[in-house]
């Protein structure tokens, strides 16, 4: 097993399922920032750890000693280049090794440009706030078959074809690549796997494993070592080479991400939810409210509340009805804010503890559940000449 750690980056390779380890992984920190490359090198017996490790070492030595007026995209094109002229004269003068090839993902960060580029199914994932916001395209079969709608999405993880790729290095004259820049934030997670990585672990199982940890270094750790255990119990093909990278700029992995995670889930199963209908003809508890208007305040006792469609309150609202609710002090404030039906912001605050079932509103026009801001929601009113 290869490791390698440095302040904002992890990297560790695992020989896996395989009788050798062909996958080559390497980083270098310049002035004009950082890069990091994953190859998985094909072509059997020791061919492929060759051909993975021509790549990585030329692309770094092309970024590194090579013509430094060029642009970073530049450089990066002109070492992947020169790995494939590199592989392929290679293949010329091994003929044990003519087969030989590798994929290859590269990744330059610099403040908050990231340039990568790419050949194969090696990939990066860029993580945001505990979500993939990007990933590279494989050249794989399997892709092609999502991309031609032959298969779904999710079912090209762990397809029997996923090992199947139509371009890499080494394969033609000149390396058909896919190039890609974006911006990056300094707490973004970049990750870059092989396919022994993503193969057998989900991006669900990926992103979990990685919040999970402490450090970046306990990260790594805990991916290659839950691939490879996985990887074990399916004794198939699918049990190979375990390459990672694990980048990021901030040189920590901010627990707090999953928390906010947790919170956004929070509120859309409160939204959710509370469009159900409830029925308001049940015997109810004693429960007495206190309105908020801008004017004044009122207190009234419960009584039976007839309700109304919001649909119907919406041919007459152009504005239509805007719901939001907060915590405060153990207590739960609901606000409903119709402008064109009652002038007023109109507020009720009620203990966390009270079953919305047995909650009474009152004054006007009142809403009982909060809506999402596009489901229908159920309101019930009184007004005070009721009383």
């Amino acid at each position: 097993m290869a490791e390698y750690f440095k302040n904002k980056i992890g990297i560790i390779s695992r020989i896996g399922g395989r009788e050798t380890n062909e996958d080559s992984a390497g980083h270098i920190e310049t002035d004009r920032g950082d890069l990091i490359v994953v190859c998985d090198g094909v072509g059997g017996t020791s061919c492929g750890e060759i051909a993975s490790k021509i790549g990585v070492n030329v692309i770094i030595d092309e970024y590194k000693n090579g013509d430094q007026n060029l642009s970073i995209k530049e450089s990066l094109i002109r070492g992947v280049q020169r790995a494939n002229s590199i592989i392929r004269e290679e293949q010329r003068y091994r003929k044990e090794c003519r087969h030989m090839a590798t994929t290859v993902v590269c990744v330059h960060v610099s403040d908050d440009h990231l340039t990568v580029v790419h050949a194969g199914d090696s990939r990066l994932y860029q993580i945001r706030s505990g979500r993939i916001i990007f990933v590279t395209t494989d050249h794989s079969v399997v892709q092609k078959m999502v991309n031609d709608k032959m298969i779904k999405p999710k079912e090209a993880f762990g397809h029997p074809r996923s090992n199947e790729i139509y371009n890499c290095l080494g394969l033609t004259e000149y390396a058909d690549i896919s190039i890609t820049e974006r911006k990056v934030k300094k707490a973004d997670i970049l990750l870059l796997t092989s396919d022994g990585i993503h193969d057998i672990l989900s991006p669900k199982q990926l992103l979990k494993n990685i919040y999970a940890s402490a450090t970046i270094t306990n990260a790594v750790q805990a991916v290659s070592t839950l691939a490879d255990l996985k990887g074990k119990k399916l004794k198939n093909k699918r049990h190979d080479n375990l390459t990672l990278a694990i980048y990021s700029q901030g040189n920590e992995i901010k627990k707090q991400n999953w928390l906010s995670l947790f919170l956004w889930s929070a509120i859309l199963i409160f939204a959710v939810a509370t469009t159900f209908f409830i029925d308001f003809n049940k015997d109810h508890n004693s429960f007495n409210s206190i309105i908020n208007t801008e004017k004044e305040k009122h207190c009234f006792s419960e009584g039976p509340i007839p309700f109304i469609d919001l649909a119907q309150l919406l041919k007459t609202s152009p504005n239509g009805c805007i719901c939001t609710s907060q915590e405060y002090r153990n207590n739960i404030e609901l606000i409903i804010r119709t402008d064109s039906i009652f002038d007023n912001k109109l507020s009720i605050t009620m203990p966390m503890s009270v079953d919305m079932d047995s909650i009474y509103l009152f004054k006007e026009t009142i809403v009982d559940t909060i809506s999402n801001g596009t489901n229908q929601i159920l309101l019930k009113y009184k007004t005070k000449t009721d009383e």
